[in-house]
């Protein structure tokens, strides 16, 4: 089986989540046997393969087409904004905003944008169920094409040891950028008198925004650790700390979340549907950072954490995820 990958930006310059799982995902297929290539845009070679996976949306209708002639079978691993909207009320109205976009610029103007032209794909990966509920309500996918694989972590983050030296205080793992509130936590933090550790390099996607939360930092509250790329560093980071916390507007899953139910450690995240999906009530949740009620959940967490509260989940391997795409594969191989 050979498959084609393809992703609508250069994974190095934006190393979160979805970089994680599509980094991890090919490197666990390979390992099982499955041949993966990029798609090699240049024209020097004449790529084929039986399955082309498109990570977001297509490139183009011209792509779309010319994989289907070629007798490729096509798998899109998408992640819809369920993890901003809330409300049926909104879902209605970009369906219906869809429509009216659709009908005023046509198809192939609109190709890949809110699902248009990817319908007919052989199979469809959801990290959850409000994913898959989003795209078949607003995209108009079909269910019956649909999968749900959620993330994977990696072996370090079961098999971390308990750590003699411990951080007196709660961890937030995450690049520093706008949408995942850095700024706004550490004031809180320094407010309500809660020692939160931040672990995570600047993402370069908002100029000035890491000189504001350094300017937030006091190392006594609100503490910065840095950069921490090395994967086993980090696991003991979490083994280390009371609990782990992800405090974005905007979430499909949270793979900080299951690294640190994996490490044995209790998580919190932002109430979006998305999440709620996922786990359900096995870990605590919080408005978003902006708000005032923030301060008050994120106390609560701390308390709980330091009274030895803990959450429990069943969380997937990397390999796991490897072994469920390719089930997926094969079945629209047969």
């Amino acid at each position: 089986m050979k498959v084609l990958f393809t992703v609508g930006y250069p994974l190095s310059w934006a190393r979160g989540g979805f970089t994680v799982q599509v980094e991890n995902t090919k490197k666990e297929l390979e390992a099982q046997g499955v041949s993966v290539e990029w798609v090699d845009f240049s024209g020097r070679s004449d790529q084929k393969g039986d399955i082309l996976h498109c990570w977001g949306p297509v490139f183009s209708d011209v792509m779309w087409r010319a994989t289907h002639a070629r007798g490729m079978k096509r798998v899109v691993t998408c992640l819809p904004p369920n993890g901003m909207i809330s409300p049926d009320l909104k879902n209605y109205a970009e369906k219906v905003t869809r429509k009216i976009l659709l009908a005023g610029l046509g198809h192939i103007r609109l190709f890949g944008r809110m699902g248009v032209g990817m319908e007919d794909a052989d199979a469809f990966i959801f990290l959850n169920q409000a994913e898959r509920k989003y795209a078949n309500y607003v995209y108009g996918w079909p269910a019956e094409k649909s999968h749900v694989i959620p993330e994977g972590v990696d072996d370090c983050f079961f098999n971390v040891s308990e750590p003699p030296d411990l951080l007196d205080g709660l961890l937030y793992p995450s690049y520093i950028c706008p949408r995942k509130n850095q700024v706004e936590v550490a004031k809180a933090a320094k407010r309500e008198k809660i020692r939160v550790f931040f672990a995570g390099g600047d993402q370069g996607e908002c100029p000035g925004y890491l000189d504001r939360f350094m300017r937030e930092v006091d190392n006594e509250y609100a503490v910065w650790l840095g950069d921490v790329s090395d994967r086993e560093q980090l696991a003991g980071l979490y083994k280390k700390a009371y609990g782990t916390f992800l405090a974005s507007d905007y979430d499909n899953q949270g793979i900080i979340l299951l690294e640190s139910l994996a490490a044995g450690k209790p998580a919190m995240g932002p109430d979006l549907p998305a999440l709620r999906s996922y786990f359900g009530d096995r870990i605590n949740y919080c408005p978003s950072a902006k708000s005032s009620r923030f301060s008050i959940a994120l106390k609560e967490f701390d308390s709980f954490c330091r009274s030895g509260g803990m959450h429990t989940m069943d969380v997937l391997r990397w390999s796991d995820v490897g072994a469920r795409v390719q089930d997926v594969y094969r079945s629209i191989l047969k």
